[in-house]
């Protein structure tokens, strides 16, 4: 049976990581450019020269992955800017729990889910940045109950003390229920 660490081993051990990829990426990417930007001037027919573009990618790419200290740089910079895109995704993610279908960015549930977001992100990341909140912020056997009857309690209180008309033309279910008798 392959196991697939073994595969990501030995293609590490060939230079796939630091050799190949590093090469593909310069490639393509200085390759697109030079199509876009026809720096190299154009044929009769209005087409970018593929073979001078071709070739001074290829040369190019190959002087960059000769420098081991540039691929290092990219490798760190490519992994980092990689983590933002996966933090800012979750963060999306999490926002859109709390926005729902419909983006209306008004009222005190929109705001209280971009502080959830926020902090949840923020303490997702905590222990692998560095940064360790404290003691009394990381959760216990005890905060799900506690969170449970907190939230129990403010409901309770928020449906007791609201007007349950405000804003409503209807009229409440025991008002219409004496008009029927």
């Amino acid at each position: 049976m392959v196991d697939f660490n073994e595969i990501v081993g030995q293609l590490q051990g060939a230079g796939f990581f630091d050799v190949l990829l590093p090469f593909l990426l310069i490639f393509v990417v200085l390759f697109a450019i030079l199509e876009k930007i026809k720096i190299f001037g154009t044929e009769k027919d209005g087409e970018p020269r593929k073979n001078i573009n071709l070739m001074f990618a290829l040369i190019t790419s190959l002087i960059v992955i000769i420098n081991t200290e540039i691929i290092a740089i990219m490798n760190i910079y490519l992994s980092k800017i990689s983590l933002i895109i996966i933090i800012f995704l979750m963060f999306m993610v999490v926002f859109g729990l709390w926005a729902g279908e419909k983006y209306e960015p008004a009222g005190w549930l929109f705001f209280l889910g971009i502080i959830i977001a926020i902090l949840g992100t923020v303490w997702a990341l905590t222990p692998e940045i560095g940064f360790n909140l404290p003691d009394w912020l990381y959760p216990t056997e005890w905060d799900g109950p506690l969170v449970i009857g907190l939230i129990v309690t403010g409901l309770t209180l928020f449906f007791l003390f609201s007007d349950g008309n405000k804003g409503h033309d209807h009229n409440s279910w025991l008002e219409v229920r004496q008009k029927k008798q």
